[in-house]
């Protein structure tokens, strides 16, 4: 019982610090706690019915802070995804790129290759695309962790 405890109140703690952090720097923000995200235990994903600490920054993504980690999480058009140089993403992050619409939809997952890619994107029927950058280790202290977050962000619109 103590280790969930002190588990869920260091994640707790960090992200409060970080809204207070995004606060401070006068980014526009919502610090929420949603149920119903994922969470990958044994090369599977799994459906979380409790909340967890969501960080909402206006105009780009969210920063979600979970059991196995930190994740950046950002929603983007058809053809910015098809722009996405994920070799270069590949060697840089862990991430995945799903649909909006239908979130179990994966358009790539690690070691994939760049036709495979764009061709489940083009014959995609979604309009935008999700992708999210998971970190197993926490990002601190706050500031790099937002810095990190806006760099794949800014990757992302530059597609490389």
């Amino acid at each position: 019982m103590r280790e969930i405890h002190n588990t869920l109140n260091k994640i707790f703690v960090y992200a409060n610090e970080t809204a207070d952090f995004l606060e401070h720097k006068q980014i526009d923000h919502q610090l929420q706690y949603i149920a119903g995200n994922y969470i990958k235990i044994d090369d599977a994903y799994e459906i979380q019915a409790y909340p967890m600490p969501v960080i909402l920054i206006k105009g780009k993504g969210e920063i979600g802070f979970n059991l196995d980690g930190i994740y950046f999480e950002f929603v983007m058009k058809k053809d910015t995804a098809l722009r996405l140089d994920i070799e270069a993403f590949s060697k840089d992050y862990e991430f995945e790129l799903y649909g909006a619409e239908d979130t179990e939809q994966s358009y790539y997952k690690s070691g994939m290759s760049r036709d495979s890619f764009t061709n489940g994107i083009q014959k995609s029927k979604e309009k935008g695309f999700g992708i999210a950058f998971n970190f197993e280790e926490a990002i601190e202290p706050s500031e790099k962790l937002y810095e990190t977050f806006d760099q794949c962000f800014k990757r992302i619109i530059a597609g490389k």
